[in-house]
């Protein structure tokens, strides 16, 4: 019988689960200024993180919109690669 397969290991990335980090951060300043985003993730299948960053679109309303939306940039981004739990 083969051991069981550990969450967040390779092996779990075989059998269909990814676990994935996401760190993220945006800017936020006046009218002017755009606001723009980050986002570092690590999912436990690859040995190296994803690195993301840009400009959003569209203007942000407050500091607190900016870092949502950047949270939601980074959970998608680590979505699209595969994750299965963030």
């Amino acid at each position: 019988v083969p051991p069981p397969i550990r969450a967040g290991s390779w092996a779990a990335g075989m059998a269909g689960e990814i676990w994935a980090t996401v760190v993220t951060d945006a800017s936020f300043g006046d009218r002017r200024i755009p606001a723009a985003w980050a986002a570092w993730i690590r999912l436990d299948v690859f040995p190296e993180p994803i690195k993301r960053a840009g400009l959003f679109k569209s203007r942000m309303a407050t500091s607190v919109e900016a870092e949502i939306r950047a949270a939601v940039n980074g959970v998608a981004l680590a979505v699209a690669r595969g994750a299965t739990h963030v």
